[in-house]
């Protein structure tokens, strides 16, 4: 069982060979790489599983090769399975040595990530604080602020298997070609060909999320290479979990997207956020362990409209009413009213 879905393995991958299965999306949501939160959200994985469904259809319709093979019912994706390695856990550190030599039909290990704007929240704002990313790699010549639209996608990356989602760092000398290529084992083709299928995936979120009144601030997609070590977008892609879209109200850009419970954290718990940040900044693989207090229950209008908002976000990009919720139009209003009260 995963944080947000359960795998149901009906036919196991060989080295050489694919196997079968399917995604069952769960109301489970995680924020901060903690792991299951209090709460589960109405709709959410019925939600999650649509649209994903949906974008996994369209880049299959545009010769993007992806794991989805169809869908099963509102909650569960038929996929194709590959088999999944992680790397080794050294003293200070893991070990990346064995995907140098793998051939394929395995999980690239990395979280491809494309940034359209900075969101509030966006961790590029901390990075470009600390020193770890610099505004030469981001094409900028000056400091950019929340929610400003950048010149051109800036494609990212984060590790995946690690205790929590680790950037490269220019400070020691990373970058998100030195992970593909050291860490990952793929060749200078490969890496410009996730590059070109990040861009037209971007493209069709973008797309398809625009004629609902959304905007595509960013988003990660993941990809694994097949046995003939073709590449093929896997896991999810397009939902209010895997991007942060935003939504136009009162003259500001309101998130629509797990950004929304993050931002009640942020402003709640803060001391529960800072101590997680802290504990995931010592590189401790149990690092969940030092952190001594527990996440609070969301309150219940906000859990209420969270699920809405996934509920009435699957509505307008499906453009069907799949689910029995007020417009997305409504319910940004009715968060945004929540946000003035709730969170001053």
């Amino acid at each position: 069982m995963g944080s947000v879905k359960d795998l149901v393995v009906r036919q196991h991958p060989s080295p050489q060979e694919m196997g079968s299965g399917a995604f069952v999306f769960s109301d489970r949501y995680s924020v901060f790489d903690w792991g299951e939160m209090p709460d589960h959200v109405p709709n959410k994985g019925s939600s999650l599983c649509l649209m994903s469904a949906y974008f996994f259809a369209q880049l299959n319709q545009s010769g993007i090769r992806t794991h989805y093979t169809g869908l099963d019912g509102n909650h569960a994706m038929n996929v194709h399975l590959v088999n999944v390695v992680k790397p080794g856990v050294l003293a200070g550190g893991y070990d990346y040595s064995s995907f140098r030599s793998m051939q394929g039909n395995f999980v690239i290990p990395f979280e491809i990530i494309y940034r359209n704007t900075l969101p509030k929240g966006s961790s590029v704002f901390k990075r470009l604080r600390e020193g770890s990313l610099s505004l030469l790699s981001m094409g900028l010549t000056e400091q950019p602020g929340e929610g400003d639209p950048l010149p051109r996608m800036f494609p990212d990356i984060s590790t995946k298997y690690e205790a929590f989602d680790r950037y490269p760092d220019e400070r020691k000398g990373e970058s998100r070609a030195a992970f593909l290529r050291d860490l990952g084992g793929l060749s200078e083709e490969e890496a410009v060909m996730i590059d070109c299928i990040t861009k037209e995936a971007n493209k069709v979120i973008t797309d398809g999320i625009g004629h609902a009144g959304l905007r595509n601030d960013d988003g990660k997609l993941e990809f694994a290479f097949t046995p003939e070590r073709d590449l093929m977008v896997v896991d999810a892609i397009g939902t209010l979990d895997e991007c942060r879209f935003t939504y136009p109200a009162g003259g500001r850009r309101i998130e629509v997207s797990k950004e929304i419970p993050r931002q009640w954290y942020r402003y709640r718990q803060p001391e529960w956020v800072a101590e997680v940040e802290a504990a995931k900044s010592t590189g401790n693989a149990e690092w969940r362990a030092l952190v001594t207090q527990k996440p609070e229950p969301l309150p219940p209008r906000l859990l209420e409209l969270l699920g809405m908002a996934y509920a009435s976000s699957a509505n307008a990009v499906l453009g069907k009413d799949v689910f029995d919720c007020p417009p997305l139009d409504t319910v940004v209003r009715e968060y945004q009213r929540f946000k003035e009260i709730e969170m001053k």
